[in-house]
């Protein structure tokens, strides 16, 4: 026989050189199909496959291991390994559970057939099967999204409504988002840090451009029709909506309760305390209230930081023995603060010692310390230090006092105009 021709020896046959210089060894099914090939591509290269649609496997033991489908797809038996594009256009790499291999519960990266472009990494519950859940994906614009398609949250990129940046999930109804939050007029420069339980209702919000802090409140400044609660550089501001009935601006409690509050109405602002007689007893008279009132010094003075405006007042330690509810502290109260300041140290580090041959300056001998074993370093310390605690006033709490007074003085009055 002619070795260039061909060899056919059973199902094998070998061809010889074509017009392409390329030689093939077939291996053929019983009706003389080719079903695979080792090929010599003429140049460089010896390809070993499958001439049809049907995968290619190497062996052990009589079970396939690595497999290479018509796709393109490299799977591994035993370890779950699925590299390439396979033949339902699941692209990437992965690791499959089997009810064999029971420690492999579908991991997958890949990339999405359904949506051309996103990156995706997948894991499941179930044995066998391919990936269940899609808990990362970045898209073809740099969205990163966590958990499954409608359960999605977004960092940088493009995300709807146009907001650039963010976390939460894809349903307005079912969400809590962290923005970074770019205006929809084109506007780059700022952005707003959100947190709301949608992309579109923020509960909580620092506004980029202002600095503003805002609880249920979405405007950029202060805004007296929207319900909420702001911080700014200079003032803190309430709204209960544009409503101008009586509402509560903020309301204050303690383990007992509501104790206070503050309240508008159309056109006024009331500083409320608890005064409710059902939350009262022991209660008599005030008496003697001009003698006391007359008791308390009254002066004109400067606070030591304002030197050049002088108000009306009191010295809180002299009203404490009168109306004690109206102070809060102590005389002369201290407190204990700690501070952080600059400190000496020093580091422990290897000494050197003058040797044979060294040059030794006046005094020093051979053995004597040349450098020493430690070394100075920036260090700091905590300083503990005593500092007053300074008393304060609610002069409001002097008002009772006053009134009583001004009742005693009346009957004084009445009773001379009457004598």
């Amino acid at each position: 026989f002619n070795m260039a021709s061909k060899l056919e020896v059973g199902q094998l046959s070998v061809k010889g050189a074509d017009t392409n210089a390329a030689t093939y060894a077939t291996f053929k099914r019983s009706d003389d199909a080719v079903s695979a090939r080792i090929r010599y591509d003429g140049v460089s290269t010896i390809l070993i496959g499958t001439s049809t649609g049907h995968p290619i496997s190497l062996e052990t033991g009589g079970t396939p291991r690595l497999t290479i489908d018509s796709a393109g797809a490299v799977s591994v038996t035993g370890t779950d390994l699925t590299i390439g594009t396979d033949s339902s256009s699941n692209a990437g790499l992965g690791l499959h559970g089997t009810s064999t291999n029971a420690a492999c519960r579908n991991w997958d990266i890949r990339s999405n057939h359904t949506a051309f472009g996103d990156f995706v990494i997948r894991t499941g519950s179930t044995l066998g099967g391919s990936p269940n859940t899609t808990r990362l994906t970045i898209d073809s614009a740099g969205t990163v999204k966590f958990g499954a398609s409608n359960d999605a949250g977004y960092i940088a990129g493009a995300v709807p409504n146009s907001f650039n940046s963010g976390y939460g999930q894809n349903s307005d109804t079912h969400a809590t988002w962290l923005n970074f939050y770019g205006y929809n007029g084109g506007d780059t420069k700022y952005r707003d840090l959100k947190i709301g339980d949608g992309r579109t209702n923020a509960l909580v919000t620092v506004h980029g451009s202002t600095g503003y802090v805002g609880i249920n409140n979405a405007g950029a400044t202060p805004s007296a029709t929207q319900a909420g609660f702001e911080f700014t550089s200079d003032q803190l501001y309430t709204s209960a909506g544009a409503s101008t009935s009586t509402n509560y601006q903020v309301r204050f409690y303690n383990g007992n309760g509501l104790v206070g509050s503050i309240v508008t109405d159309g056109s006024a602002t009331a500083f409320n305390t608890s005064s409710d007689y059902r939350l009262k007893e022991n209660v008599t008279e005030l008496t003697g209230a001009l003698d006391r009132l007359d008791s308390i010094p009254v002066y004109s003075f400067n606070f030591k930081a304002d030197p050049d405006r002088t108000v009306d007042g009191f010295l809180a330690h002299e009203v404490s023995e009168f109306v004690p509810e109206a102070i809060h502290g102590e005389k002369d109260g201290m407190e204990t603060v700690v501070t952080v300041e600059a400190a000496d140290a020093v580091e422990a580090v290897a000494a050197t010692y003058y040797a044979e041959g060294d040059e030794l300056p006046e005094g020093v001998v051979v053995g004597d310390e040349k450098t020493p074993a430690v070394v100075a370093v920036d260090a700091v310390a905590e300083v503990t230090e005593q500092q007053p605690k300074y008393q304060g006033i609610d002069q409001s709490k002097l008002v009772p006092l006053m009134l009583a007074a001004i009742k005693e003085l009346k009957a004084k009055v009445t009773a001379l105009e009457n004598a």
